[in-house]
C-alpha cells in the first residue's frame, strides 16, 4: 500500500510507462499520485533551460500567455508568480520529451475509456523567483473551468524541474478531496484582475506535503485540492505541467460558479487585444 504523498517507482514494459495496481489504488483513493524520477537529468536540465529563456524573453506576454498568476501583472512590475501557457508554441523544442510521450499514457490508465478519447487539454509553466515567489493559495484546477453544467475527468502532471522542497515551494494536497463538491473561490486577494484563483473554505489540518526530486511527476484529479508555498530559497523553482481530459460528463446538479462571471485578469485584457489586432 502506498501511503498519502509517498513516491513510487515509474514502471516500464517494452518501452510504455506501466501503473501498478497500488499506484491506481492511491490515487483514487487520495486523488493524486508520485511517481518518481519520470524523466532522467539530461531531460529535465533541457526542459529548465528552456523555460529559463521564456521568462527571461518574457515570450507570450504581449498576447496573454505569460502572466503573473499572483498579482496585478502590470507592465514593468516584478511578477510574484509568473506562468506561461502553451510554452511550446514559444519553443517548439518542448514538444518532444518523454514528459509529453509518457503524460496520455498515464492519463489515459487513469481516466479510462478508449485511447482516442484522451486529450491534452493544457500546458503551462510555472516559476517562482528566488526569495520572494509566492504562495500558490488552496483551490481546485476545475474551479477555472466553465463548465457549470458537466463534471469533468481530467488529471493534471505536475513535473519538478529542480528538487522542490518544502522550502521552495512544494505541493501540498489535501487526501480524498476530489470526491467532494467545487468549493467556493475567488480570484486571489479578491481582486478581480489577478488571474489566480483561491478558496478560502478548507481546513488543512489533515494536508499532505508532497516534496520531490528534480525530474519526478505528481498528478492529481482536477478537483482535488492543492496549495504550494512561497518560495523562501534564493533559487527560483520550476515546474512544468500538463492536462489531459476525457470528454466530461453531466452534472448531477449545477455548479454555481460565480466567481467567473467577475473574474477580469489583466492577461485577457491582452489576449482580446492581441487577437483583434490580428
Amino acid at each position: 500500500m502506498i501511503a498519502p504523498g509517498q513516491p513510487s517507482t515509474v514502471i516500464r514494459s517494452q518501452g510504455r510507462v506501466v501503473l501498478t495496481a497500488d499506484q491506481h489504488q492511491a490515487f483514487q483513493r487520495d486523488g493524486f499520485l508520485v511517481l518518481e524520477h519520470l524523466a532522467d537529468q539530461a531531460e529535465t536540465a533541457r526542459l529548465r533551460a528552456c523555460l529559463a529563456r521564456l521568462y527571461v524573453n518574457q515570450a507570450g506576454w504581449a498576447v496573454g500567455q505569460q502572466f503573473d498568476l499572483g498579482g496585478p501583472d502590470s507592465a514593468g512590475a516584478a511578477p510574484v508568480l509568473p506562468q506561461i501557457l502553451n510554452p511550446s508554441r514559444f519553443e517548439p523544442g518542448l514538444c518532444h520529451s518523454t514528459f509529453r510521450d509518457d503524460g496520455g499514457e498515464l492519463a489515459h490508465q487513469l481516466l479510462g475509456g478508449e485511447r482516442g478519447e484522451i486529450e491534452m487539454n493544457i500546458e503551462h509553466a510555472i516559476l517562482k523567483p528566488g526569495s520572494y515567489g509566492a504562495q500558490t493559495p488552496w483551490h481546485q484546477d476545475e474551479a477555472y473551468w466553465r463548465m457549470p453544467d458537466h463534471d469533468a475527468r481530467a488529471v493534471a502532471l505536475w513535473m519538478a524541474l529542480q528538487d522542490a522542497t518544502v522550502a521552495n515551494g512544494c505541493l501540498w494536497y489535501l487526501p480524498g478531496s476530489q470526491r467532494g463538491p467545487i468549493r467556493v473561490h475567488q480570484p486571489i486577494g479578491n481582486d478581480p484582475a489577478v488571474h489566480g484563483l483561491e478558496t478560502l473554505d478548507v481546513d488543512p489540518s489533515a494536508a499532505v506535503a508532497v516534496p520531490m526530486s528534480a525530474g519526478s511527476v505528481v498528478i492529481h484529479h482536477v478537483r482535488c485540492l492543492h496549495y504550494a508555498g512561497a518560495n523562501t530559497t534564493p533559487a527560483p523553482r520550476y515546474a512544468y505541467t500538463l492536462g489531459y481530459l476525457r470528454p466530461s460528463v453531466p452534472a448531477a446538479q449545477p455548479h454555481h460558479m460565480p466567481w467567473l462571471e467577475r473574474h477580469q485578469p489583466a492577461s485577457q485584457e491582452r489576449s482580446q487585444a492581441a487577437a483583434q489586432a490580428g
